[in-house]
């Protein structure tokens, strides 16, 4: 009877740990919050969602937040949206911009991210400008006047 008290616990945490698996969407956020480039790409090859939001961010605002831009591009390519907002409205745009994260800055601005508010009516240019980020502020106002002067062509 000793011996069957003993072992149950162990049966039953050995049961739990392999019915209890993780989904392929809590695997693309542990990967990519992990900066894990290859448990992105198996998590989405396993059918996980692109825009899967954890702890209010996807996978593209981790891309953004460790300046991976082969993950970013990854995930652009699977369709991930560039406008995804986390819990203060914040695009994967917006953390470029704060943790200077230049390439895939330009990444998400050829890809048509916007320039938008976030919450609390900041944009991804303003924290580059408060951030002394200049090359991506400098970034931002060209894409801006290239969006300007293609605007101004399609009118004529």
């Amino acid at each position: 009877m000793h011996t069957t008290i003993k072992i149950f616990p162990l049966l039953t945490l050995a049961l739990l740990t392999t019915c209890i698996r993780a989904t392929p969407n809590e695997e693309l956020i542990k990967a990519a919050r992990s900066n894990n480039e290859e448990g992105v790409r198996l998590a989405l090859e396993y059918g996980a969602n692109p825009d899967t939001t954890h702890l209010f961010s996807t996978a593209l605002h981790c891309a953004s937040y460790y300046d991976n831009p082969r993950m970013a591009q990854f995930l652009l390519d699977q369709s991930a949206n560039k406008e995804a907002r986390n819990d203060r409205g914040m695009t994967p745009l917006h953390l470029t911009a704060y943790w200077y994260s230049l390439d895939v800055a330009k990444l998400l601005l050829d890809a048509g991210a916007q320039n938008t508010e976030d919450d609390d009516g900041i944009t991804p240019q303003k924290i580059a400008h408060y951030c002394h980020h200049h090359e991506i502020s400098i970034l931002f106002k060209r894409q801006k006047r290239k969006r300007y002067k293609h605007a101004i062509h399609r009118s004529k």
